[in-house]
Protein backbone atom coordinates (compact mmCIF):
# COMPACT_ATOMS: atom_id res chain seq x y z
CA UNK A 1 0.00 0.00 0.00
CA UNK A 2 1.22 3.88 -0.77
CA UNK A 3 0.96 6.37 1.30
CA UNK A 4 -1.20 7.71 -0.34
CA UNK A 5 -3.91 5.07 -0.77
CA UNK A 6 -5.54 6.82 2.33
CA UNK A 7 -6.18 9.90 0.71
CA UNK A 8 -10.01 10.38 -0.82
CA UNK A 9 -10.16 11.87 -4.59
CA UNK A 10 -12.34 14.47 -5.50
CA UNK A 11 -14.41 14.05 -8.72
CA UNK A 12 -13.63 16.33 -10.95
CA UNK A 13 -16.29 19.20 -11.72
CA UNK A 14 -16.63 21.25 -14.91
CA UNK A 15 -16.68 25.08 -13.61
CA UNK A 16 -20.00 25.77 -15.68
CA UNK A 17 -21.63 23.16 -13.37
CA UNK A 18 -20.05 24.64 -9.96
CA UNK A 19 -23.08 26.04 -8.06
CA UNK A 20 -21.36 29.62 -6.87
CA UNK A 21 -22.17 30.82 -3.35
CA UNK A 22 -25.15 33.25 -2.95
CA UNK A 23 -25.99 35.06 -0.20
CA UNK A 24 -29.47 34.43 1.40
CA UNK A 25 -30.59 37.93 2.03
CA UNK A 26 -29.62 39.26 -1.55
CA UNK A 27 -32.62 39.06 -4.32
CA UNK A 28 -31.60 35.97 -5.81
CA UNK A 29 -31.17 34.04 -2.38
CA UNK A 30 -34.65 34.91 -1.59
CA UNK A 31 -35.75 33.34 -4.60
CA UNK A 32 -33.75 30.80 -4.69
CA UNK A 33 -35.39 29.92 -1.13
CA UNK A 34 -38.99 30.70 -1.93
CA UNK A 35 -38.52 28.05 -5.31
CA UNK A 36 -37.07 25.84 -2.31
CA UNK A 37 -40.08 26.11 -0.03
CA UNK A 38 -42.86 25.24 -2.99
CA UNK A 39 -40.82 22.43 -4.26
CA UNK A 40 -42.42 18.68 -3.71
CA UNK A 41 -40.71 18.19 -0.34
CA UNK A 42 -42.12 20.91 0.65
CA UNK A 43 -45.75 20.63 -0.63
CA UNK A 44 -47.80 21.07 2.67
CA UNK A 45 -46.43 24.50 2.97
CA UNK A 46 -47.90 27.96 1.87
CA UNK A 47 -46.62 28.97 -1.84
CA UNK A 48 -45.82 32.65 -1.64
CA UNK A 49 -48.16 35.16 -3.62
CA UNK A 50 -48.34 38.40 -4.79
CA UNK A 51 -50.21 40.59 -2.24
CA UNK A 52 -52.41 43.12 -4.64
CA UNK A 53 -51.96 46.94 -3.66
CA UNK A 54 -54.20 49.70 -4.58
CA UNK A 55 -52.22 52.73 -5.95
CA UNK A 56 -53.11 56.66 -4.99
CA UNK A 57 -54.53 57.34 -8.64
CA UNK A 58 -57.39 54.50 -8.67
CA UNK A 59 -58.19 55.76 -5.06
CA UNK A 60 -58.81 58.79 -6.24
CA UNK A 61 -61.52 57.87 -9.29
CA UNK A 62 -63.49 56.04 -6.31
CA UNK A 63 -66.13 58.21 -4.37
CA UNK A 64 -64.92 59.53 -0.86
CA UNK A 65 -66.86 57.75 1.92
CA UNK A 66 -67.11 59.83 4.79
CA UNK A 67 -67.44 57.97 8.37
CA UNK A 68 -70.62 56.74 9.62
CA UNK A 69 -71.91 56.89 13.32
CA UNK A 70 -73.56 54.78 15.12
CA UNK A 71 -74.15 57.39 18.02
CA UNK A 72 -72.65 60.56 16.67
CA UNK A 73 -69.33 61.81 17.82
CA UNK A 74 -68.63 58.56 19.85
CA UNK A 75 -69.43 55.50 18.50
CA UNK A 76 -68.34 54.09 14.67
CA UNK A 77 -71.20 52.29 12.83
CA UNK A 78 -70.17 48.80 11.35
CA UNK A 79 -67.58 48.82 13.85
CA UNK A 80 -66.06 46.71 16.95
CA UNK A 81 -65.01 49.08 19.78
CA UNK A 82 -64.83 48.66 23.59
CA UNK A 83 -66.66 50.62 26.63
CA UNK A 84 -64.06 50.56 29.60
CA UNK A 85 -65.82 50.64 33.24
CA UNK A 86 -65.10 50.15 36.67
CA UNK A 87 -67.21 48.27 38.61
CA UNK A 88 -70.82 49.84 39.46
CA UNK A 89 -70.45 52.91 37.24
CA UNK A 90 -73.37 51.76 35.36
CA UNK A 91 -71.62 50.98 31.89
CA UNK A 92 -74.54 48.25 31.07
CA UNK A 93 -77.37 50.96 32.27
CA UNK A 94 -76.00 53.51 29.55
CA UNK A 95 -75.70 50.69 26.89
CA UNK A 96 -79.47 50.00 27.79
CA UNK A 97 -80.35 53.39 27.56
CA UNK A 98 -78.46 54.13 24.25
CA UNK A 99 -80.27 50.58 22.95
CA UNK A 100 -83.43 52.59 24.05
CA UNK A 101 -82.84 55.68 22.03
CA UNK A 102 -82.13 53.43 18.91
CA UNK A 103 -85.37 51.37 18.99
CA UNK A 104 -87.39 54.30 19.41
CA UNK A 105 -85.44 56.46 16.97
CA UNK A 106 -84.53 58.95 19.23
CA UNK A 107 -81.44 60.92 20.76
CA UNK A 108 -79.42 59.66 23.60
CA UNK A 109 -78.31 62.87 25.03
CA UNK A 110 -78.72 65.37 22.25
CA UNK A 111 -77.45 62.82 19.60
CA UNK A 112 -78.47 61.59 17.07
CA UNK A 113 -78.65 57.47 16.94
CA UNK A 114 -79.01 55.00 14.29
CA UNK A 115 -82.48 53.72 14.24
CA UNK A 116 -82.96 49.45 14.48
CA UNK A 117 -82.65 46.75 16.44
CA UNK A 118 -79.81 46.02 19.22
CA UNK A 119 -79.11 42.80 20.81
CA UNK A 120 -78.01 42.52 24.41
CA UNK A 121 -75.48 39.85 25.34
CA UNK A 122 -75.67 39.75 28.84
CA UNK A 123 -73.04 37.53 30.85
CA UNK A 124 -73.38 40.23 34.16
CA UNK A 125 -77.30 41.23 34.50
CA UNK A 126 -80.19 38.65 34.45
CA UNK A 127 -83.43 39.14 32.80
CA UNK A 128 -85.43 40.50 36.04
CA UNK A 129 -83.10 43.14 36.44
CA UNK A 130 -82.44 44.16 32.66
CA UNK A 131 -86.08 44.20 32.84
CA UNK A 132 -86.40 46.45 35.85
CA UNK A 133 -84.13 48.97 33.93
CA UNK A 134 -85.66 48.70 30.91
CA UNK A 135 -89.32 50.17 32.14
CA UNK A 136 -87.73 52.80 33.74
CA UNK A 137 -86.20 53.84 30.92
CA UNK A 138 -88.76 54.00 29.09
CA UNK A 139 -90.79 55.74 31.86
CA UNK A 140 -88.11 58.11 31.83
CA UNK A 141 -88.96 58.96 28.31
CA UNK A 142 -92.90 58.88 28.43
CA UNK A 143 -93.06 55.72 26.55
CA UNK A 144 -94.25 52.18 27.29
CA UNK A 145 -92.40 48.68 26.94
CA UNK A 146 -94.60 47.85 23.81
CA UNK A 147 -92.98 50.90 22.10
CA UNK A 148 -89.69 49.16 21.74
CA UNK A 149 -91.77 46.45 19.80
CA UNK A 150 -89.05 43.58 18.81
CA UNK A 151 -86.21 46.10 18.65
CA UNK A 152 -84.58 44.95 22.13
CA UNK A 153 -83.45 41.66 22.31
CA UNK A 154 -81.95 40.32 25.49
CA UNK A 155 -80.01 37.63 26.14
CA UNK A 156 -79.82 36.67 29.98
CA UNK A 157 -76.46 34.50 30.00
CA UNK A 158 -75.67 34.92 33.88
CA UNK A 159 -76.34 30.84 34.42
CA UNK A 160 -74.09 30.10 31.50
CA UNK A 161 -70.41 29.03 30.45
CA UNK A 162 -70.30 32.43 27.43
CA UNK A 163 -66.61 31.72 26.80
CA UNK A 164 -66.48 31.75 22.70
CA UNK A 165 -63.07 32.24 22.21
CA UNK A 166 -60.06 29.98 23.40
CA UNK A 167 -56.09 29.67 22.72
CA UNK A 168 -55.00 26.46 21.37
CA UNK A 169 -51.86 25.25 21.37
CA UNK A 170 -50.42 27.15 19.31
CA UNK A 171 -51.84 30.13 20.94
CA UNK A 172 -53.97 30.63 18.39
CA UNK A 173 -57.68 32.21 18.51
CA UNK A 174 -59.99 30.14 18.44
CA UNK A 175 -63.84 30.23 18.39
CA UNK A 176 -66.05 26.89 19.61
CA UNK A 177 -69.62 26.25 19.19
CA UNK A 178 -71.23 28.81 21.25
CA UNK A 179 -69.64 31.36 19.15
CA UNK A 180 -71.37 29.28 15.96
CA UNK A 181 -74.64 29.83 17.60
CA UNK A 182 -73.99 33.10 18.42
CA UNK A 183 -73.40 33.94 15.18
CA UNK A 184 -75.99 32.61 13.57
CA UNK A 185 -78.05 33.90 16.33
CA UNK A 186 -77.13 37.72 15.13
CA UNK A 187 -76.55 36.86 11.04
CA UNK A 188 -80.74 36.22 11.92
CA UNK A 189 -81.82 38.83 14.26
CA UNK A 190 -80.08 41.62 11.65
CA UNK A 191 -79.77 44.18 14.68
CA UNK A 192 -77.87 47.56 14.13
CA UNK A 193 -75.88 47.25 17.63
CA UNK A 194 -74.64 44.38 19.01
CA UNK A 195 -73.72 44.60 23.03
CA UNK A 196 -71.63 42.08 24.59
CA UNK A 197 -71.18 42.85 28.31
CA UNK A 198 -68.67 41.73 29.18
CA UNK A 199 -65.22 40.78 27.15
CA UNK A 200 -63.69 38.45 29.50
CA UNK A 201 -66.85 36.30 29.80
CA UNK A 202 -66.34 35.11 26.32
CA UNK A 203 -62.65 35.67 25.85
CA UNK A 204 -60.26 32.86 28.28
CA UNK A 205 -56.79 34.00 27.94
CA UNK A 206 -54.41 36.27 29.19
CA UNK A 207 -54.85 40.02 28.43
CA UNK A 208 -51.15 40.99 28.58
CA UNK A 209 -50.03 39.59 25.59
CA UNK A 210 -50.02 41.71 22.14
CA UNK A 211 -50.44 39.23 19.26
CA UNK A 212 -53.11 37.57 21.22
CA UNK A 213 -55.03 41.26 21.77
CA UNK A 214 -54.89 41.71 18.14
CA UNK A 215 -56.22 38.35 17.35
CA UNK A 216 -59.10 38.28 19.80
CA UNK A 217 -60.38 41.63 18.45
CA UNK A 218 -60.11 40.37 14.63
CA UNK A 219 -61.68 37.42 15.58
CA UNK A 220 -64.89 39.85 17.06
CA UNK A 221 -64.38 42.20 13.65
CA UNK A 222 -66.27 38.87 11.82
CA UNK A 223 -69.29 39.94 13.82
CA UNK A 224 -69.05 42.59 11.56
CA UNK A 225 -68.78 41.22 8.55
CA UNK A 226 -71.45 38.84 8.97
CA UNK A 227 -74.12 40.72 10.40
CA UNK A 228 -72.97 44.08 9.46
CA UNK A 229 -73.94 45.32 13.30
CA UNK A 230 -71.84 48.08 15.25
CA UNK A 231 -70.60 45.68 18.02
CA UNK A 232 -70.04 47.49 21.53
CA UNK A 233 -68.29 45.45 23.89
CA UNK A 234 -68.07 46.14 27.68
CA UNK A 235 -64.82 45.63 30.03
CA UNK A 236 -63.41 46.68 33.21
CA UNK A 237 -60.15 48.44 33.33
CA UNK A 238 -57.15 47.81 35.50
CA UNK A 239 -56.39 49.73 38.74
CA UNK A 240 -53.07 50.85 36.61
CA UNK A 241 -54.83 51.85 34.22
CA UNK A 242 -57.76 54.29 36.43
CA UNK A 243 -54.81 55.42 38.09
CA UNK A 244 -53.39 56.49 35.15
CA UNK A 245 -56.75 57.99 33.55
CA UNK A 246 -56.79 55.95 30.40
CA UNK A 247 -58.92 53.33 31.59
CA UNK A 248 -57.13 50.84 30.16
CA UNK A 249 -56.74 47.17 30.93
CA UNK A 250 -54.09 44.73 30.20
CA UNK A 251 -51.53 45.00 26.65
CA UNK A 252 -51.63 48.22 25.04
CA UNK A 253 -52.48 46.27 22.28
CA UNK A 254 -56.51 46.22 22.88
CA UNK A 255 -56.60 50.26 22.63
CA UNK A 256 -54.55 49.82 18.89
CA UNK A 257 -57.24 47.06 18.26
CA UNK A 258 -60.60 48.82 18.95
CA UNK A 259 -61.87 50.94 16.18
CA UNK A 260 -63.08 53.28 18.87
CA UNK A 261 -62.55 53.47 22.88
CA UNK A 262 -64.81 54.74 25.58
CA UNK A 263 -64.93 55.51 29.01
CA UNK A 264 -67.43 55.61 31.49
CA UNK A 265 -66.46 57.37 35.24
CA UNK A 266 -66.99 59.19 38.01
CA UNK A 267 -65.58 62.62 38.85
CA UNK A 268 -66.27 61.92 42.67
CA UNK A 269 -65.48 58.50 44.04
CA UNK A 270 -68.95 58.12 45.28
CA UNK A 271 -70.74 61.08 43.32
CA UNK A 272 -73.74 60.66 41.27
CA UNK A 273 -72.18 62.27 38.25
CA UNK A 274 -71.21 60.31 35.30
CA UNK A 275 -68.42 61.11 32.08
CA UNK A 276 -68.66 59.01 28.78
CA UNK A 277 -65.19 60.33 27.21
CA UNK A 278 -64.06 59.17 24.11
CA UNK A 279 -60.57 58.13 24.68
CA UNK A 280 -60.21 56.67 21.07
CA UNK A 281 -61.21 58.02 17.57
CA UNK A 282 -60.07 57.64 14.29
CA UNK A 283 -62.15 60.13 13.02
CA UNK A 284 -63.08 62.03 16.07
CA UNK A 285 -61.90 64.18 18.53
CA UNK A 286 -60.31 62.16 21.40
CA UNK A 287 -61.66 63.77 24.39
CA UNK A 288 -65.21 64.62 23.61
CA UNK A 289 -67.70 63.49 25.90
CA UNK A 290 -70.98 63.19 27.61
CA UNK A 291 -71.66 64.12 31.07
CA UNK A 292 -74.34 61.91 32.89
CA UNK A 293 -76.01 62.48 36.57
CA UNK A 294 -78.22 60.06 37.99
CA UNK A 295 -81.53 61.20 39.00
CA UNK A 296 -83.01 59.41 41.79
CA UNK A 297 -86.77 60.69 40.81
CA UNK A 298 -86.57 58.59 37.68
CA UNK A 299 -83.97 55.96 38.16
CA UNK A 300 -81.85 56.80 34.76
CA UNK A 301 -79.27 58.60 33.88
CA UNK A 302 -79.81 62.04 32.21
CA UNK A 303 -78.14 64.27 30.47
CA UNK A 304 -76.09 66.91 32.33
CA UNK A 305 -76.36 70.00 30.01
CA UNK A 306 -74.36 73.21 30.35
CA UNK A 307 -75.71 76.06 29.10
CA UNK A 308 -74.25 79.06 28.08
CA UNK A 309 -75.04 83.14 28.45
CA UNK A 310 -78.06 84.87 29.32
CA UNK A 311 -79.94 81.35 30.59
CA UNK A 312 -77.25 80.08 32.27
CA UNK A 313 -76.80 83.16 34.16
CA UNK A 314 -80.24 83.31 35.29
CA UNK A 315 -80.06 79.65 35.91
CA UNK A 316 -77.47 79.98 38.52
CA UNK A 317 -79.38 83.17 40.39
CA UNK A 318 -81.81 80.67 40.99
CA UNK A 319 -79.66 78.50 42.28
CA UNK A 320 -77.96 80.78 44.38
CA UNK A 321 -81.64 82.21 45.69
CA UNK A 322 -82.59 78.06 46.28
CA UNK A 323 -79.39 77.69 47.94
CA UNK A 324 -80.55 80.49 50.75
CA UNK A 325 -84.02 79.01 51.37
CA UNK A 326 -82.73 75.82 51.81
CA UNK A 327 -80.12 76.80 53.91
CA UNK A 328 -82.90 79.06 56.47
CA UNK A 329 -84.83 75.68 56.23
CA UNK A 330 -82.22 73.69 57.74
CA UNK A 331 -81.46 75.65 60.50
CA UNK A 332 -84.99 76.30 61.50
CA UNK A 333 -84.74 72.24 61.90
CA UNK A 334 -82.32 72.41 64.26
CA UNK A 335 -78.96 71.39 62.26
CA UNK A 336 -76.14 73.22 61.23
CA UNK A 337 -73.85 73.75 58.19
CA UNK A 338 -70.59 73.65 57.81
CA UNK A 339 -68.05 74.82 54.30
CA UNK A 340 -64.63 73.72 56.46
CA UNK A 341 -63.35 70.00 56.53
CA UNK A 342 -65.52 67.93 54.25
CA UNK A 343 -65.54 65.09 56.30
CA UNK A 344 -67.42 66.61 59.01
CA UNK A 345 -71.24 65.29 59.07
CA UNK A 346 -72.24 68.97 59.14
CA UNK A 347 -70.70 69.84 55.58
CA UNK A 348 -72.59 71.81 53.16
CA UNK A 349 -72.25 68.79 50.61
CA UNK A 350 -73.37 66.16 53.34
CA UNK A 351 -76.62 67.95 54.98
CA UNK A 352 -77.90 69.32 51.69
CA UNK A 353 -76.90 66.05 50.22
CA UNK A 354 -79.91 64.79 52.14
CA UNK A 355 -82.44 67.11 50.76
CA UNK A 356 -84.66 66.19 47.99
CA UNK A 357 -84.21 69.13 46.10
CA UNK A 358 -80.38 69.06 45.93
CA UNK A 359 -79.80 65.08 45.37
CA UNK A 360 -79.18 65.96 41.22
CA UNK A 361 -75.39 68.13 42.46
CA UNK A 362 -72.47 66.56 43.10
CA UNK A 363 -70.38 67.33 46.26
CA UNK A 364 -68.08 69.41 44.23
CA UNK A 365 -71.28 71.52 42.27
CA UNK A 366 -72.86 71.81 45.86
CA UNK A 367 -69.31 72.87 47.65
CA UNK A 368 -68.73 75.48 44.59
CA UNK A 369 -72.32 76.72 45.47
CA UNK A 370 -71.71 77.26 48.60
CA UNK A 371 -68.59 79.11 48.14
CA UNK A 372 -70.66 81.50 44.88
CA UNK A 373 -72.82 82.39 47.53
CA UNK A 374 -70.74 83.45 50.11
CA UNK A 375 -68.54 85.27 48.15
CA UNK A 376 -71.16 87.54 47.12
CA UNK A 377 -72.39 87.62 50.59
CA UNK A 378 -76.01 85.80 50.46
CA UNK A 379 -74.35 83.55 53.18
CA UNK A 380 -71.79 84.26 56.07
CA UNK A 381 -70.12 82.53 58.87
CA UNK A 382 -72.53 83.16 61.79
CA UNK A 383 -73.94 81.28 65.13
CA UNK A 384 -76.62 78.74 65.79
CA UNK A 385 -78.06 77.42 68.65
CA UNK A 386 -77.75 73.90 69.11
CA UNK A 387 -79.82 71.26 71.24
CA UNK A 388 -78.73 72.24 74.84
CA UNK A 389 -78.69 75.96 73.74
CA UNK A 390 -75.57 76.24 72.96
CA UNK A 391 -73.93 78.48 70.45
CA UNK A 392 -72.01 77.15 67.64
CA UNK A 393 -70.48 78.64 64.21
CA UNK A 394 -72.40 77.60 61.11
CA UNK A 395 -72.82 79.10 57.71
CA UNK A 396 -76.14 81.16 57.21
CA UNK A 397 -77.92 83.26 55.55
CA UNK A 398 -76.95 87.13 55.34
CA UNK A 399 -79.68 88.36 57.67
CA UNK A 400 -79.71 85.76 59.86
CA UNK A 401 -79.85 87.01 64.06
CA UNK A 402 -76.65 85.49 65.45
CA UNK A 403 -78.51 84.89 68.86
CA UNK A 404 -79.83 81.92 66.84
CA UNK A 405 -82.78 83.81 65.73
CA UNK A 406 -83.83 84.81 61.53
CA UNK A 407 -83.38 88.47 61.09
CA UNK A 408 -86.30 90.39 59.77
CA UNK A 409 -85.13 90.35 56.62
CA UNK A 410 -85.89 87.12 55.35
Amino acid sequence: MSEHDDIKVRPFIPPHQQQQFVDPNSREGRRRSREALSGPQNIDRHKAKVVRGITAAELGERPLIPPAWWLEDLIYQAAVGCLYAPGGTGKSYVTLQMAVASALGEHFCGRPTVEGRTAVWSCEDDEGVLHARLDRIVKARGRTMADLEDRIVLFDRTEQDNTMLRLDKSFDVQPNRLWDDFMLTMERLEPSLIVIDGLWNIYDGPENNRGIAYKVVTRLKEIVQVTGATVLVTAHPSLSGMASGEGTSGSTAWNGAWRYRLLLDRPERKGIERVLKAMKQNYGRDDDEIRLIWDDESGVFIHDQEESGTVAALKREAERNRFVETLWRILRSGRRVTIGAKSSPNHVTKVFGLEKDWRRFSATKLDELARECYDRELVRLGTVKDAQRRLQESLVPANWDDSGEAGSGH
